[in-house]
């Protein structure tokens, strides 16, 4: 992207960034995750297994991955992002697998909110 200190250039940029995010919104399919003690721990629980089936990020049928934090900071992106992420932060031991979820009856991937952003 070009350069320019043109306050017209930077709102049209905005305006566009605002109408790819509103279409993603409305036109795909989102689904949102949320962990009570993300805030308390700094990590996300990203299930792929449940009672011995896969299940969560494995078998969603969305297009983009929601990570409700707080009422401050949500952190999505698409799935298939997300599971490259998720296989490199892994590979990197940024991240480790781990039972989860009621009862511990789910596998998940466990890593820093951080590494989500720039892992």
């Amino acid at each position: 992207m070009k350069h320019n200190n043109d306050f017209r250039h930077d709102l049209e940029f905005g305006q566009m960034s605002e109408t790819k995010f509103h279409k993603m919104l409305s036109q795909k399919k989102v689904e949102v995750k949320s962990d009570k003690q993300s805030m308390v721990t700094g990590n996300v629980f990203i299930e792929f297994e449940s009672r011995g089936k896969l299940s969560g990020i494995s078998t969603t049928e969305a297009d983009y991955y929601a990570y409700y934090i707080n009422d401050e900071t949500c952190i999505t992106m698409s799935v298939k992002t997300l599971k490259v992420k998720l296989k490199k932060l892994y590979k990197e031991k940024k991240a480790i697998v781990r039972p989860g979820g009621d009862e511990n009856t789910s596998m998940g991937v466990v890593t820093k909110i951080g590494n989500l952003l720039y892992g």
